[in-house]
């Protein structure tokens, strides 16, 4: 191996210093041999290998820097010098300076090395690439400097000091007004995080020879620019000190990078992100779900906040008033009264340097109304304070002491129409009185004590209570409440407080990230080995196919050969996330399958159609599993295709008729919150589960329940209704029998060929299609593969079962249907549905259901229904509507498997916009077609 001279990437030509330093060691060490302690030396390769065995042949210099040694590709200087042109010609002009500076760094073409430790990468295949005959191995003395990148084009350089943050060597700069900071660490890896009094946020302190850039506010940089500056750094080496455009700084006024901290957000006694009983304009990250239980005297407050997206906020949840009763003793007992409650809060304004994060609230705006209120209020970070400061109306603004500014535009704003009361029927949405009558300014103050569990809050409350709704009157000695946030776990804060100058006051708050979530699969099989070449000669293929039924609990139906391609075909696929199930066929295939095929087919059989197949390039794949591949050699190995079933196989290798009959066993859990009878209404049951083949695209299905567990003793309120009794019998249906058969059908699945390939699906069912409705119908489904759009009709003719659930049947028949729109928009992972028809009570109407769709499957989503039913006829709740969360098993089990649990919260059952609860739907069914079909649970 020969030593190259190492040349300094500043300035026209080659430096003075970089000669003398390159003079000192421009012969290669010999194998074996230890190298100079010295310069940073580029070793080149001669012979196609490993790192990790270039690595235990190579002992490095004592002081060689392992998080600097990187691995540079010739492959990779061309989309490198891409990159460079690129950010020349955006900073030409104002920035041109930099422009130049970066235009003389070299285009190294390098490639990130996980880490420099040959045994680690022996044992992580994936992460040790091969080597190169030209490529280069570049061994750097360890730094003690720290590289600030200016936008004037100098490099300030700052003795590292262990521990500080960013923060401490950009002040040692002059940069005092940056907001943000991109810190390149020596191993390449970029971190971003914010560096200022408003923004700051938990960070890793950068480490010895990293490079650090962070443009000042009146720079004007645009934040994807500083990406692409912050990658191009990534290519570098530990920055040299030039005499043009280099000079150094010591630190001073040193902070700590473990000091650095995000803002808190804790829930209030409402359960939005809050002070005590006022929000601020703070929410949670995208993906939060919060439990939040307060008690303040004599209110009781259970509530469930969700973070769909960063902008919006959405809380649900009761409210229990401890001396108002719920209603009469001989139906309720002693049970207090419950109010049911929804609250919106939405972004304005994110938080800048010079102006606040701004939002607008509606509190209670789908309950009773009894505490509604709205809100617009502002917050602004300075270090651990965070103060916030806002208008609130009605409840919100109960004290009244501030005409409504909006009164100056129409005097009809000076007044509230009607203080909202328990008598206004819950659920419906009186905009009628939004942002009306005398408003009340509140505000307060967090602040971060210097010991990180502790969390300060004051605040000024805008309510007086000299209205509120309680049983009995409330006295408020003072607007001030004071509150103390104990942050037990990351998972958990607790809060106590005084309020009102006369209460004790306690908050429990329990969150999870839910888009993070994830399980390590410790319970599945164990993985098949993934080598980088493939076999001499071909292995069992009943080994294969059982293999394979060992790895994902799939149940090959064929494995069938296409000239170099392997089709794995796998009947009624039952699964949660696919891309591994894919990743574990392709293991067993790669091991199995001759040397000559080049193409692996996971065929999904679902019901006798092949709606999908996802396909492996073998070659592709199979180098990403045993080698670390430069950028510019990656490429997807994995995609989604419709089935061409119009190609017989060349030849079927395996062949196993499906299992004609299936069961199982499971338990069911329901339960009902806040009615008249009992707060909580529950049930827990055990199933038995059947299923019989008859054809490959004709099956039965039927279902036994049997209850364990309830308190349904307690169930003896029916709700009034003034429509056809489709939901409100749900006492009648879950009491009359503990033995009963939810569900027993009949259902056929195909293709329509002939209307131009297979997007075109279609299902027939008839039997007890859910627990309260029998008859017949059918669906039409077009879904082509991949696309974000799908549509489908639904047209069935039911008859209301008997109560007890067997084969008895009721008068009550109806034609019932709807045309929906399936759209995966893209935009924040949003997934729209929207259904027009006739539902199960005759009303016709539309239903939209919107839900945000994280990478791990978890969802977050609302409906709403509309129909041509009055408010006054629909009864309490105005409209049908509800909010869920689905978390997939797969996302918190050590066990692959297809379940997911739901959380529903639908403030009321009613008949209106009630529609038949289908065991089958063709858009679950052909899930294996959708544009995230790989996508989710993807690492």
């Amino acid at each position: 191996m020969i030593n190259r001279l190492s040349f300094s990437p500043w300035g026209g030509g080659v430096m003075l210093s970089s000669l003398l330093v390159a003079a000192a060691s421009v012969a290669a060490p010999a194998a074996g041999h230890v190298p100079s302690q010295g310069a940073a030396t580029d070793y080149r390769i001669e012979t196609r290998q490993r790192l990790s065995d270039w690595l235990l042949a190579n002992p490095l210099p004592d002081n060689a820097d392992l998080l600097a040694l990187s691995w540079r590709s010739a492959a990779e200087q061309d989309r490198q010098q891409a990159l460079q042109s690129q950010l020349r010609q955006r900073l030409n002009g104002r920035w041109s300076a930099l422009g130049g500076v970066i235009a003389d760094m070299p285009v190294t073409g390098r490639v990130a090395v996980p880490k420099a430790d040959a045994r680690w990468l022996q044992a992580n295949a994936h992460a040790d690439p091969w080597l190169s005959p030209g490529d280069i191995v570049h061994v750097a003395p360890r730094s003690q400097q720290i590289t600030v990148l200016l936008t004037t084009g100098h490099q300030c350089q700052v003795p590292h000091q262990g521990g500080a943050d960013a923060a401490t060597y950009l002040r040692a700069c002059g940069v005092v007004s940056a907001d943000r900071a991109w810190v390149v660490q020596p191993d390449g890896v970029i971190t971003s995080h914010g560096v200022a009094r408003w923004n700051q946020s938990t960070q890793h302190a950068p480490a010895a020879g990293a490079w650090i850039w962070a443009p000042e506010l009146g720079d004007d940089i645009d934040p994807d620019l500083s990406d692409q500056v912050a990658s191009f750094l990534a290519l570098q080496e530990v920055a040299p000190l030039s005499p043009t455009w280099s000079f150094k700084r010591s630190p001073r006024d040193i902070t700590l990078a473990a000091d650095a901290r995000d803002l808190p957000t804790v829930g209030n006694d409402w359960g939005v992100v809050g002070l005590m009983q006022t929000p601020t304009a703070r929410m949670s990250p995208a993906g939060t779900l919060a439990i939040t239980y307060s008690r303040q005297e004599p209110y009781s407050v259970l509530n469930m906040r969700l973070q769909p997206v960063e902008w919006l906020e959405l809380a649900l949840g009761y409210m229990s008033i401890s001396d108002r009763p719920y209603g009469p003793t001989e139906l309720s007992g002693d049970q207090s009264w419950k109010d049911k409650s929804a609250h919106l809060k939405v972004r304005l304004w994110q938080e800048s340097a010079w102006w606040p994060e701004v939002a607008l609230g509606w509190r209670d705006f789908l309950g009773t109304g009894a505490f509604s209120g709205e809100y617009l209020v502002a917050s602004k970070r300075y270090g651990p304070f965070d103060v916030s400061a806002g208008l609130g109306f009605g409840y919100v603004g109960g004290r009244g002491d501030v005409r409504n500014p909006l009164g100056r535009v129409s005097e009809r704003f000076d007044t509230r129409p009607g203080r909202d009361t328990f008598s206004r029927s819950g659920g419906q949405v009186n905009g009628k009185t939004f942002f009306r009558g005398p408003a009340a300014f509140f505000g307060g103050v967090q602040y971060q004590l210097p010991w990180q569990q502790w969390v300060l809050k004051a605040e000024v409350d805008g309510n007086d209570y000299e209205h509120d709704p309680a049983g009995r009157p409330i006295k408020q000695d003072s607007p001030v409440n004071l509150g103390l946030v104990y942050r037990a776990a990351s998972w958990l804060d607790v809060t106590v407080g005084v309020e009102r100058g006369n209460m004790a006051t306690v908050t429990v708050s329990a969150h999870a990230p839910l888009d993070k979530l994830t399980m390590p699969k410790f319970l599945d099989a164990r993985p098949v080995p993934v080598l980088p070449t493939r076999p001499a000669q071909a292995g069992l293929v009943a080994t294969t196919a059982k293999d394979i039924q060992d790895q994902t609990n799939l149940k090959v139906r064929a494995i069938e050969q296409r000239g170099r391609t392997w089709s794995v075909v796998v009947t009624d696929p039952d699964m949660g996330y696919e891309r591994p199930v894919v990743e574990r066929v392709a293991a067993v295939v790669h091991r199995d399958a001759p040397a000559e095929v080049d193409r692996i087919e996971l065929r999904f059989d679902q019901r006798g159609v092949q709606v999908a197949q996802a396909v492996v390039d073998r070659e592709a794949w199979a180098r990403a599993k045993t080698e670390l591949l430069p950028p510019s050699q990656q490429r997807e190995a994995l995609s989604t295709e419709a089935v061409a079933t119009d190609k017989a196989p060349d030849k079927t290798l395996y062949e196993a008729e499906p299992n004609r009959f299936a069961y199982g066993v499971g338990l069911a859990y329901r339960q009902s919150l806040g009615g008249p009878d009992a707060f909580l209404l529950f049930q827990l049951a055990a199933d038995l589960n059947l299923s019989w083949r008859l054809r490959d695209d004709t099956w039965a299905n039927g279902r036994l329940r049997v209850g364990l567990v309830d308190n349904y003793d307690k169930f003896k309120y029916t709700a009034p209704s003034d429509m056809p009794r489709v939901r409100t019998y749900i006492r009648e249906y879950l009491t009359t029998r503990n033995a009963t058969i939810p569900n027993l059908q009949i259902t056929h699945m195909g293709s329509f060929e002939a209307l131009g390939g297979s997007d075109h699906f279609y299902l027939g069912y008839a039997g007890l299609l859910e627990t309260m409705f029998a008859g017949l119908g059918g669906e039409y489904l077009y879904r082509p593969v991949g696309s974000r759009l799908a549509v489908g009709v639904d047209v069935n003719r039911v008859r209301q079962r008997a109560f007890e659930q067997d084969f008895g049947l009721r008068d009550y028949e109806v034609n019932t249907g709807h045309a929906t729109a399936y759209w995966d928009t893209g935009w924040y992972d949003l997934v729209a549905k929207l259904s027009a028809g006739q539902y199960l009570a005759g009303d016709r109407g539309v239903t939209l259901d919107v839900s945000r769709v994280f990478r791990n499957g978890v969802s977050m989503g609302a409906y709403a229904t509309k129909t041509n039913v009055s408010a006054e006829r629909f009864g309490e709740g105005s409209f049908d509507k509800g909010v869920y969360v689905t978390i997939p098993f797969d996302a918190i089990l050590p066990k692959s498997g297809p379940s997911e649990a739901s959380i529903v919260y639908a403030p009321l059952l009613r008949d209106g916009g009630a529609r038949l609860s289908r065991r089958f739907t063709l858009y679950d069914l052909t899930s294996t077609r959708g544009p995230r079909a790989l996508q989710t649970g993807a690492p």
